[in-house]
């Protein structure tokens, strides 16, 4: 990915909340409509915090610099897993692949931490409705223009060493990346 090229410092994981749930079982795909953005919605419309740094997938809620096997079995088989030496951190990084969207993942104290959760269904959405197809308009009024960067091609949001990048074509949004540094 293009934030496989940055080079990052490792840093010790934070504790993780126990998995939450709304409607999971290990067969279940994603919810096949997103919702769209709504004023109902718990973080606010317009504007990008480090809450908006963790995604439901499969009624999992899942967040970048937290414990992978919290997440494993609630998500169920991967379609694949690839191991690739690490870019930014000792050791190996693990891809689990999904139907849909892809963790990164790397090994710290004898324990995988995630490290990017990339998103490519159009049926996986942030908690603003921001999904695969969104129009940039579409991202710009959810979280704002406070981003730290912009391009035809990109939009990244950050909040302290995460960021939340909006990969564009068209002006459509074409992938979704939650990483930690």
């Amino acid at each position: 990915t293009e934030t496989e090229t940055e080079t990052a410092s490792q840093t010790e994981p934070t504790a993780t909340e126990p998995v939450e749930t709304d409607a999971p079982t290990e067969s279940e795909p994603a919810a096949q409509q997103p919702e769209a953005p709504s004023a109902d919605n718990n973080a606010s419309s317009g504007s990008f915090s480090g809450a908006d740094m963790s995604i439901s997938i499969s009624g999992v809620r899942m967040s970048p610099n937290s414990n992978w096997a919290s997440y494993s079995s609630a998500l169920g088989e991967p379609s694949s897993v690839t191991q690739a030496p690490s870019c930014h951190f000792d050791g190996m990084d693990n891809i689990y692949e999904y139907s849909g969207f892809s963790v990164y993942t790397y090994r710290n104290g004898g324990e995988d931490y995630v490290y990017n959760i990339e998103i490519t269904s159009s049926s996986i959405a942030t908690d603003k409705g921001i999904h695969v197809g969104s129009s940039e308009a579409d991202v710009l009024s959810a979280y704002g223009d406070g981003y730290a960067n912009r391009s035809d091609s990109l939009i990244e949001y950050r909040s302290g060493a995460q960021s939340m990048y909006i990969s564009l074509s068209g002006g459509t949004v074409s992938m979704i990346e939650l990483y930690s540094e």
